[in-house]
This record gives C-alpha cells, structure tokens and sequence, in this order.
C-alpha cells in the first residue's frame, strides 16, 4: 500500500537576513508532528526591503503565523493590523498571528526571557540589583521582561542598570526603560546579584572564548550572598561566562531555556496547543550535539526524532 501523502493545511515559517542554521524549523515541525496538526513551518530567507512584500503574502496565502528575526522586527511594526503593548515596549515584533481576521504582532523572546525566572520566584527567589550587559536589540527585550518584574510590577527585581561599550547607546536605552547606567569598566563592582549577558561574547565561533563580564565581579558579589548569572547564548550551553559564575559560587541560567520558551509561546499563539517543555529542550539540544547528559532526562511521552522514546 503507498504511504499516505502528507498535504499541510497551513503554512508557517521564519523570516530573516541572513538563516543561517535557524532551529526554529526543526521546534515546530516536531511540535506538528507529535500533536497531528496539518501544517509545516520553512525557513524563508528574505532580504532587507522586502518585509512589505512578505506581509502582502501572508495576507493572500495560507500562511497562519511566522517568526521574525533580524533585520526586519523592527520593520514589520507598521505594517500590521495591531501589536501587543510588549512588542510596543520593546519596539519590536518576532512573531506574526491571526486573530478575528486581524494579523498581529507580540514578542515572545520577552516571554522566553522570562520564563526560568518566575519558576525561580515561585520557590522564592528575588533579586535586588539587575544589571544587563549589552545594549542591542536582545538588550531590549530583557529590559522589557525586567521591568515587568520590577518595582511597578511583579516586585521580584529591584533596581536595574544597562552596561555596553558605547555609553551613547547605553543611556537612552536605560532612560527608556527606566534603568540606571553603569560605566562599562565599573560593571564588576556594581553589586549585581542577577547579571544578563545580552552580548554574542562566549558565542560558538571566533568568540566562544570570551566573556562580558570580570571573574572578580563574581567573587565580590559571592561574599555579600548568591547571585544569577543568566547568559543568553545557548550554543555553548557552558560559557566562560556560565563558568567563572559557577566557580565563584553563582546559579547560572543557559540561553537555551529562552530560545525553546519563545518558541513554545509562539506555538501556542498559533494553535491554541502546549509543546511539552523538556521533550522541546532536549530536541534542540540534541540536534545542537549537546546530547541527554547535558540537558537531563527528556519528556517520556515525546517522540523525539531519531531519538525514540525518552
């Protein structure tokens, strides 16, 4: 008998400037897989310009949602039908949805951000002073979820400063976001008990070997009580920066919790439906070629791809 032919219903997908080796496409397919729902997710490269055109075909074909990244979250903006008050904050969408006809845009990398950090305020964790290292577009986004756990919010965090290179970016930044900001030579001695690296330092490739942020701010800071160290690279899970945090005496929090939460966001905005947690973490990581002892154990009832049962 031949096999059935697969003929998706819906199309969904990602767009940016350059791809690159996305795992957006390998997440979501996984996640329409395993639930039976008729629809494949692609990667469509699209350059800088472009956006208008793109926008144009999802309102004429069966595209039901897509991921934004760079260049064009900032440039989609206009073009919708309505944005949440997040994405407005951050001034940026990463994710495309239909609601009643409407084609609107959210930011889940806010919700992925966030998500390791009110598991660890449910069992009681709080943070006095934030201090996030970068000012670019990820930078952003952190600052977002931050504020939502600020004073004026959720009154998990404290007080929260911005530190980069270029102090010209730096402050506007920390001005919108109701932040101080510290001098990027100062950053150690701050007194940070939760430090974001929001930088590609310690990233895979020419800058896997480098860190953000002085070894000695960790050892200053463990004196006066544990802090958090949070970096949002996931490729390595283990950074320098992850590293001198563990040896001083810090929890640490890998970026990959916020690239499979964002991502579980944006599925669930499409479908209505939950992508298990730790089945999703460990596909990733696995295709990263980070194997099951560096993630743990996988969710038992999730097919994996060339993984079988966990």
């Amino acid at each position: 008998m031949p096999a059935q032919l697969f003929l998706p219903r819906e199309l969904y997908g990602i767009i940016g400037h350059p791809l690159g080796h996305t795992m957006s496409p390998l997440l979501h397919n996984w996640g329409f897989g395993l639930l039976d729902i008729p629809a494949v997710y692609m990667a469509w490269p699209l350059e800088p310009g472009r956006v208008g055109d793109f926008i144009t075909a999802v309102r004429t074909l069966p595209i039901r949602g897509a991921s934004v990244t760079i260049p064009h979250k900032q440039a989609v903006l206009p073009l919708l039908d309505g944005v949440s008050d997040r994405a407005r904050a951050v001034g940026a969408v990463n994710t495309l949805y239909w609601r009643d006809g409407r084609l609107l845009g959210e930011n889940t990398d806010v919700t992925g951000f966030l998500a390791p950090l009110r598991q660890r305020a449910a069992a009681g964790w709080r943070c006095a002073r934030a201090l996030v290292l970068g000012n670019g577009g990820a930078a952003r986004a952190v600052l977002a979820g931050l504020h939502e756990l600020g004073p004026d919010g959720e009154g998990v965090v404290g007080a929260v400063a911005v530190t980069g290179r270029n102090p010209e970016k730096a402050a506007p930044l920390a001005a919108e976001f109701g932040a101080a900001v510290v001098d990027w030579d100062a950053r150690g001695a701050w007194g940070a008990d939760l430090v974001v690296n929001t930088t590609p330092m310690g990233m895979s490739g020419e800058r896997q070997g480098d860190t953000a942020y002085p070894a000695q701010g960790f050892a200053a800071q463990a004196a006066g009580g544990r802090g958090l160290a949070y970096d949002l690279v996931y490729n390595p899970l283990r950074t320098r920066f992850l590293s001198e945090a563990a040896s001083a005496g810090w929890d640490t929090q890998d970026g990959l919790a916020m690239f499979v939460e964002q991502g579980r966001e944006q599925f669930r905005l499409w479908t209505g439906r939950e992508l298990p947690a730790e089945g999703a973490r460990t596909l990733v990581a696995v295709a990263l070629g980070f194997g099951d002892v560096a993630v743990g154990r996988a969710c038992g009832q999730c097919e994996l791809p060339g993984l079988g049962k966990g």
